[in-house]
């Protein structure tokens, strides 16, 4: 019987544990970057290839999927919200945005689709307590759809999406699912303070008060305590804190002290708060 093999010096071991560990770090880092750096570059890109006609096609494409039950796009209510986005854009000439209501859906809710598209949810409405609220809400969204933020998240996905099966050889696991939706969550994080900055500027530039966006996301920040942290409103899902983004608005909206336009709707606040079938 042979005997058996001696094992190895024990530094060449500890030598090939250190280059397998140094060799995994560099995959771990190298993947990261490909994560926080390449896939907003590939956002960015794409909004240099696509047009704007194209972009608001897969905007209108978006809006049937992300709308609960029938869309209200005309009438009283989104005339009188179209009026407060009209306002707020004054000169802007290169997207056409139009309104959308989702009027079955209580979450408290807006979303800029790519291409121009705003949707505002009932239960947005039902909790604003009067038009500037409203306006502080809609001049974030207007702020996403002119920096092209949702076509931009749609190539970073898209890129993310490519890259998990190029490195998981189609099978991509839950962890690289996870880092891929951390990376995602760090750029969207980037887009909501943006629109807030230059939202709450919009607002000054057309002359409505921003305390209005002030009052928005106290709203905001009560509807998020209610729903407790397992439970955030859509509107704050994916966000920068609540009460971070308060505290910077409240400074700044505190710096602008008017005098301000007042929005006048020709119509009573309730008229937009509520279909006609309701008080």
């Amino acid at each position: 019987m042979s005997p058996a093999p001696e094992p190895g010096p024990i530094f060449l071991r500890d030598r090939g544990d250190r280059v397998l560990a140094v060799l995994l770090l560099a995959l771990v880092v190298t993947v990261a970057l490909l994560f926080l750096w390449a896939m907003p570059q590939v956002g960015r890109q794409v909004t240099r290839w696509v047009p704007p006609g194209w972009e608001r096609k897969l905007g209108d494409s978006a809006l049937r999927s992300v709308v609960r039950g029938k869309p209200e796009t005309g009438g009283i209510r989104v005339a009188m919200i179209q009026n407060i986005v009209k306002r707020l854009t004054v000169g802007d000439t290169t997207w056409s945005y139009r309104v959308t209501l989702a009027p079955e859906d209580p979450q408290v809710n807006a979303m800029a689709l790519p291409g121009g598209s705003i949707v505002v949810t009932q239960g947005l409405l039902e909790r604003c307590g009067g038009p500037e609220e409203l306006a502080g809400v809609l001049a974030h969204e207007v702020i996403h759809v002119q920096h092209r933020h949702g076509l931009q998240r749609m190539g970073q996905a898209a890129g993310t999406q490519v890259l998990l099966l190029l490195l998981t050889g189609g099978d991509p696991s839950a962890i690289w699912n996870g880092a891929a939706g951390l990376a995602g969550l760090h750029h969207d994080r980037q887009a909501e303070e943006q629109a807030d900055r230059e939202g709450l500027a919009l607002m000054v530039k057309a002359r409505i008060d921003p305390q209005g966006m002030v009052r928005a996301f106290r709203m905001l920040q009560t509807v998020a305590a209610e729903a407790g942290a397992t439970a955030l409103p859509a509107f704050l899902s994916d966000h920068p804190a609540v009460a971070t983004r308060l505290a910077w608005i409240e400074a700044e909206a505190a710096r602008h002290p008017g005098p301000w336009e007042p929005l006048t709707l020709g119509r009573p606040w309730l008229n937009v708060k509520f279909p006609a079938s309701r008080p």
